[in-house]
């Protein structure tokens, strides 16, 4: 059996030797475990996010200092992301992340390191080579645009790796939603991505302001309150974008960097807020449910007094959670919003539905995702953007089709407005508005023109005999066929009781009379029942022809008028008539009272016949 030497038994050198053994073991774990974590090739190109190749640490008990970092580091703190893009959630202490470049070139290597998001506050890059500090960067939304590394709206560090090993600590601290996408690549690829991310906004943008300014300018014109709040929910959604982004500061506030970390808190509320109101206004939830609109408003209320008490303790903690929670609730008011106008049968509710799902689901998407409650990708992360876009232009279409059914409901009443009810034909007023043109087209060219009063004969006889709903029906039915009758360029008109005119251009004096003998004739010829009963029917024709320029058209209408007495009083059921027309060496007017004679007739049924 093996014996050791006395001065190594365990009665006298147990305790050391114990220590030794277990503080050399846990070295050797801890050198073993910061071996496993794979580092970088500063050589290689990587086009995804380079989160599995880092390990982290979050302050729990304060802030630490770099050297306290890198001691963490040495001691096997840092646990492995395991995430291409470790998220963290909202309000997070911060992060240290920690990834090791290998150089195996002989000469150094320029690579940039980007945090691919706008809204992380600090940024703070150290880099060591064998365990000694060579290089520190700052970057942030705390930085101004022009003081960080590189002027951009994410965070952007550059170093050139010497040959060999250089571990880089970044610390990470915000307190919105902690997303860490990471790249580690050369100028060119960083740019590239760059270059493709603002085509993205780009059409983002794009689509937004021309929806936008469209609205406006049709809320310009017809003074409708409804694409004045359109217009207020897609402003505020592009001013909450920019913020977000990073595009906001890198554009317009480059040195603002207090406000540009309230900004995305304000803006969101806004967006929700100025959605709602477009939301009631739009569905006409006031009229229809007016408890469900002040429980809305006053869920408004309530966030924006949360998000000053915020601001006035600044708390941007409060105002973020504050802010994102009202982002979710809002997308679930917008889609009952919605579903209850969609019960109402409202008209527009499917684009509504379709644009309110959209944004829904987007909001709901980017918001879980930069929560860390969905795996971090940047579909996930534009879903809201994406969604957006989509709920504008469903919004867009539900307004032009309001608009379209507005335009329709009014041309509906303006004709109405010009039409006899009863017999389906022009009023005066349509009378007037459609042969004015004519008129004075007739005038300018010395057309002939010519107008026909027609009246229902013992009209009165009629209502007392049958009773007025008979009279009615006999108004329709001479309307009615004096339509069928009439050609595609006359223009009927109900003159008021049981007279109607007929207006006749390009017509000439015998074509006219030849016209009113036929409708006299069709209608004396036709039968008409009322309660099974049959009962005579004719009208009685005055016509006036002119050829003048000085005639008027109110003139017209008396001489017509004129002819129609002479019918009257001849016995009814005839055609009189008279012409107005210049003699051939001047201007004076030359006027013929005309009948309608027999062999008048015997051309008229040769002619229609």
């Amino acid at each position: 059996m093996l014996r050791l030497p006395r001065r190594l038994q365990c009665r006298s050198v147990t305790p050391r030797l114990l220590l030794l053994i277990l503080t050399s073991s846990w070295l050797t774990l801890v050198s073993a475990a910061n071996a496993a974590v794979p580092g970088l090739d500063a050589g290689s190109h990587y086009d995804s996010p380079v989160g599995q190749y880092l390990s982290y640490f979050q302050e729990s008990e304060g802030a630490i200092s770099p050297s306290e970092a890198l001691k963490g580091w040495q001691e096997g703190r840092f646990r492995l992301s395991g995430e291409a893009i470790p998220s963290f959630g909202i309000g997070a202490p911060p992060v240290w992340l920690a990834f090791t470049v290998f150089n195996r070139q002989e000469l150094a290597v320029r690579r940039e390191i980007a945090v691919h998001i706008g809204w992380i506050d600090q940024v703070e890059a150290y880099f060591f080579a064998e365990g000694t500090e060579i290089a520190r960067q700052l970057s942030g939304d705390r930085i101004a645009v022009r003081a960080r590394p590189i002027a951009d709206n994410i965070h952007r560090l550059r170093h050139e790796f010497t040959p060999g090993q250089t571990l880089v600590l970044l610390r990470v601290a915000t307190p919105d939603p902690m997303v860490v996408p990471l790249f580690f690549a050369d100028f060119d690829a960083i740019q590239q991505r760059q270059q493709s991310e603002n085509y993205f906004y780009g059409f983002v943008y794009g689509a937004i302001v021309v929806l936008l300014l469209y609205n406006f300018l049709i809320y310009l014109r017809l003074q409708l309150s409804r694409y004045l709040f359109y217009t207020g929910y897609l402003v505020s959604f592009l001013a909450m974008n920019l913020s977000y982004t990073g595009h906001g500061m890198l554009w317009f506030w480059p040195d603002a960097t207090n406000w540009q970390a309230w900004a995305p808190p304000i803006f969101m509320v806004a967006f929700a807020c100025s959605g709602l109101a477009f939301a009631l206004k739009f569905l006409d939830i006031r009229e229809r449910f007016p408890k469900l609109r002040r429980t809305v408003v006053g869920g408004c209320l309530l966030v924006i007094a949360i998000e000053v008490v915020a601001i006035v303790t600044g708390k941007q903690s409060l105002a973020l959670v504050a802010a994102f929670s009202f982002v979710l609730v809002f997308s679930t008011e917008m889609l009952l919003l919605g579903l209850i106008s969609l019960w109402l049968r409202n008209p527009v509710a499917p684009y509504f539905i379709a644009g309110s799902v959209s944004a829904v689901l987007g909001a709901l998407i980017t918001a879980l995702t930069v929560w860390g409650a969905l795996p971090f990708t940047f579909l996930g992360f534009r879903a809201v953007d994406i969604g957006m876009v989509l709920d504008a232009v469903f919004l867009a279409l539900a307004l032009a089709e309001l608009f379209r059914k507005n335009q329709q409901a009014r041309q509906e009443a303006e004709l109405a407005s010009k039409m006899d009810l009863l017999t389906r034909v022009y009023n005066r007023r349509g009378f007037y508005e459609n042969v004015k043109p004519l008129w004075n087209s007739a005038l300018q060219w010395q057309e002939d023109v010519a107008v026909a009063i027609v009246d229902i004969d013992s009209f009165k006889q009629i209502n007392d005999t049958f009773g007025h709903k008979a009279g009615d029906d006999a108004l329709s039915e001479v309307a009615a066929r004096l339509s069928a009758l009439k050609r595609e360029k006359d223009v009927l008109s109900r003159w008021g009781g049981e007279e109607f005119i007929l207006f006749m251009p390009a017509t000439t004096v015998a074509e006219a009379m030849s016209l009113g003998e036929h409708c006299r004739k069709v209608i004396a010829e036709a039968t008409f029942v009322v309660d099974g009963s049959t009962f005579p029917l004719t009208i009685s024709i005055g016509i006036c022809h002119s050829r003048s320029r000085s005639m008027r058209l109110d003139d017209l209408l008396m001489a017509a008028d004129q002819q129609l007495y002479r019918a009257k009083h001849m016995g009814r059921n005839a055609v009189r008539g008279s012409s107005f027309a210049p003699r051939s060496d001047s201007e004076s007017e030359a006027h013929s009272e005309l009948e309608y004679t027999e062999a008048d007739k015997a051309q008229h049924e040769a002619q229609w016949l």
